[in-house]
């Protein structure tokens, strides 16, 4: 484990961003980077004094993570997430049309018709999850803390965020219910458009789950 020294006090943080103290500290410090000695040296301690800053924020931030979850994919850190996120940006603005510039479109018309079945049933799925969890089974509309126990119950909730906010969530999965029927609807082409009438309610659904969701906040 990486240790991040500031006013005497050891910091143990993540990996990865000991790994980025590391790396920039030996880009800044190389001779081809045309800075002199002292100038390298300024720029050194300026960086390391920046990383530690945000490794000490980082740090008082993930002490609140659940404990029950630390040991679980994408759950102890959040910078897989963003990785992912970034990666996942690139694509689209850069590497995306580049790599179709010169193709024709894919037809994946059974591809979204198939994922657009998956998310109908993972969200009914997830309906079923956040009511067993608590919503029809103790918890109140008003605020419930987190069970940060490991009973059965609150080891349920972990894997899907606790007490208020599951509101939200379990609101959100109605929703996703309905639109991503819709979506599957639309992809399947024109013949059928006319199963589609109710597509004019889909602002007004979304308002109302927005609506309801700061209303309970």
């Amino acid at each position: 484990m990486c240790n991040v020294r500031r006013e005497g006090l050891a910091v143990t943080h993540c990996p990865i961003l000991c790994a980025a103290l590391q790396v920039g500290s030996l880009f800044l410090t190389a001779p081809w980077t045309g800075a002199a000695g002292p100038e390298r040296t300024q720029m050194n301690m300026a960086f390391k004094d920046l990383t530690s800053r945000a490794v000490l924020l980082y740090d008082e931030w993930i002490k609140d993570a659940d404990p029950r979850v630390e040991d679980w994919p994408l759950m102890s850190s959040p910078i897989p997430q963003t990785l992912i996120i970034v990666a996942y940006i690139y694509f689209v603005v850069s590497f995306g049309p580049r790599l179709m510039e010169n193709r024709k479109p894919f037809g994946l018309t059974g591809i979204m018709a198939a994922y657009n079945i998956f998310m109908v049933l993972f969200s009914l799925y997830m309906c079923y999850e956040f009511l067993m969890s608590g919503w029809a089974t103790g918890y109140s509309f008003r605020c419930d803390i987190v069970d940060y126990s490991r009973s059965p119950q609150a080891l349920r909730v972990s894997s899907r965020s606790g007490g208020l906010g599951t509101f939200h969530a379990l609101v959100n999965s109605v929703v996703h219910v309905i639109m991503y029927s819709y979506y599957g609807l639309s992809a399947l082409g024109p013949a059928y458009q006319k199963y589609l009438w109710w597509k004019k309610y889909m602002t007004s659904i979304q308002l109302v789950r927005n609506v309801t969701d700061e209303t309970h906040l």
